[in-house]
Parts: C-alpha cells; structure tokens; sequence
C-alpha cells in the first residue's frame, strides 16, 4: 500500500482539521457530492502517500 484516500465533507471541519494533522492533502473537491434535505455538499478528496 502506498497511499491511503478519503472524502470528508467540507463544512466538517474539525475532520479536515484532523485530517491534515494526521498528514492528508488534498487533491481535489467534487462541488454538491452529496444532497441532504435539499440542501448540496462539497466533499474534499484527500489522500496520506507513504
């Protein structure tokens, strides 16, 4: 293994904030990934290369 990817949601934070304590970076959004009540989400790929 030589990489490990994730998604998070953007306006969760204090994830995103973790993440890249952890060491992930982001390499790319996909803009209204998810729809909850109407209302679109942002989600941030991110990825920790070895």
């Amino acid at each position: 293994m030589k990489q490990i990817n994730l998604s998070v949601v953007t306006t969760n934070q204090a994830a995103v904030k973790l993440y890249r304590k952890l060491g992930f970076e982001t390499y790319g959004i996909e803009k209204n990934a998810l729809e909850y009540h109407g209302q679109g989400y942002d989600e941030e790929f991110m990825a920790y290369f070895y």
